[in-house]
């Protein structure tokens, strides 16, 4: 007696059910490793790397400056545009290829010397690029990076989280590539490591006459597991920011440089905690 096609379909399904039931299993959300009691957080003990792209100092390195930004710029164009025009074989090709290049070559001359030109024209002062550097360097021997980009970090993990965050002074890395043992704070009460370290930071341009600068920050983030000093996380977060001159950013005692820090600190420390804990 044939089985109805109905009953054929219910028996396949309870056989998959049977021999298939960690399928189920791997789809179910799995416990965050960071669902712990107390997190410490620590901060880098070292000065990071600063980076600071300055214009042409003067009318000398102006010329200088404008004459490797031109004539880079018409070799890069002359190279594009006879880069793929047809082919050609024997020596009258070889020859030709010569021409192009010497044609290349004196154009890019003659513009790097009109460029130079330009670039003495453009230049800043070097006492006013001095005086804009002191300024910068100024504001900056103020900041405490590491510090203030923990504390932002902290601020907004509770904020945003439920978790229990503790600020451990004294406990970071000594250097950018220290591993830092972190087993004895268990006796205090501590589950896991947050270990935040900026690498470097500056104000970050093109080497031309006078360049557009944008303040970057490389951070090392990191998570450690109290109790056997396993490493449960490693990456690096970035930041770039808004373009201003030189002279621009050392105005009114670097209000806008101290700002854009303040942008910087928060928008990192927001894509911190949001990739770790949320």
């Amino acid at each position: 007696m044939p089985v109805p096609k109905n009953s054929l379909i219910l028996i396949w399904l309870c056989i998959f059910f049977l021999v298939f039931p960690l399928g189920c299993v791997r789809l179910a959300p799995k416990p965050s490793i960071y669902d712990v009691g107390s997190i410490a957080v620590v901060c880098g003990n070292f000065t990071p790397e600063v980076i600071l792209d300055k214009p042409a100092r003067g009318w000398a390195a102006g010329a200088g400056r404008g004459f490797a930004e031109w004539s880079g710029k018409i070799l890069s164009a002359g190279f594009r545009s006879g880069g793929g025009g047809g082919s050609c074989s024997g020596e009258g090709c070889g020859l030709a290829a010569l021409v192009f290049l010497a044609l290349i070559v004196t154009t890019a001359t003659i513009g790097g010397m009109a460029g130079g030109v330009v670039g003495a024209v453009k230049a800043e002062p070097a006492k006013k690029v001095d005086e804009a550097e002191n300024i910068i360097n100024a504001a900056i021997a103020k900041l405490k990076i590491q510090e203030t980009l923990r504390d932002h970090v902290l601020k907004e993990a509770q904020k945003e989280t439920h978790k229990h965050f503790t600020i451990v002074e004294g406990y970071g890395p000594a250097s950018v590539d220290q591993r830092v043992v972190y087993g004895h704070l268990a006796d205090k009460g501590f589950d896991m490591i947050l270990q935040i370290s900026v690498m470097r930071f500056g104000l970050i341009g093109e080497w031309v006459v006078t360049p557009s600068l944008q303040l970057k920050m490389v951070v090392q983030v990191k998570v450690m597991q109290v109790m056997d000093d396993k490493e449960l996380y490693s990456d690096i977060f970035q930041y770039s920011g808004e373009s201003r001159k030189f002279s621009e950013w050392c105005v009114d005692n670097a209000q806008a440089l101290q700002g854009e820090f303040e942008r910087c600190y928060s928008t990192l420390a927001k894509n911190i905690i949001s990739k770790l804990f949320l």
